[in-house]
């Protein structure tokens, strides 16, 4: 992989972070090892912490869209949380359970939220859009329908006197699963199954995921 860009101030702090707690450089060297020798093809040019971060550290300048698939970013984020979801490096986060949320929360995981708000600081940077990305495109509308949606919505009088921002926890549980018709070669599907089964293409909802 082509390094271009210096780290972003959000990734410098994660490597400063690593490089300066004991364990952490191990931990995450296991983690990337981990998720290299699952045999995703999204892990074929990644095999060290330093270029994980590099990686990542490309996406907060990266302008997106799509393939045909629809799939692109999803890859992404996938990609993203199935590192972070190696065991040697989940153990540094804060649990996803309800009886866990009081709980002060781990440096690594207030670094999780911090780099999601920077990715969206540059989604919101007029430079994250290019015109000539949408010439000669099309505009597609697509909406759900009333049997596909499940939220309902009920008009109610009144006025909004109070509104407060909570700030939640970043996590995705991510899957590794073999591409159907090949010679075991593995991709990345989100985790969504009670049981523990991978859906490809599924949003995830495990037990104590959701929870208010």
């Amino acid at each position: 992989m082509v390094v271009t860009r210096p780290l972003a101030p959000v990734i410098k702090e994660l490597e400063d972070k690593i490089k300066n707690t004991p364990g952490w450089t191990k931990r995450f060297e296991d983690a990337v090892k981990g998720a290299y020798d699952s045999g995703i093809i999204e892990m074929q040019t990644i095999t060290t912490t330093s270029q994980y971060l590099h990686k990542i550290n490309e996406w907060l300048y990266w302008i997106p869209k799509e393939n045909e698939d629809g799939r692109e970013v999803y890859y992404r984020i996938c990609l993203f949380y199935f590192v972070m979801n190696q065991p040697t490096v989940k153990q540094l986060q804060d649990p996803i359970k309800p009886g866990a949320i009081n709980i002060k929360k781990s440096w690594l995981t207030d670094w999780l939220y911090r780099y999601a708000e920077e990715l969206g600081k540059w989604l919101d940077d007029p430079e994250s859009i290019k015109e000539k990305e949408f010439q000669g495109g099309m505009f597609i509308h697509g909406f759900l329908e009333p049997n596909d949606y499940y939220r309902q919505y009920c008009p109610l009088g009144g006025k909004v006197v109070w509104a407060k921002n909570i700030k939640g926890d970043m996590y995705l549980e991510v899957n590794s699963v073999a591409i159907p018709g090949t010679d075991g070669v593995k991709t990345l599907v989100p985790y969504r199954s009670m049981d523990g089964a991978a859906k490809q293409f599924d949003v995830p909802d495990t037990p104590g995921y959701q929870f208010a």
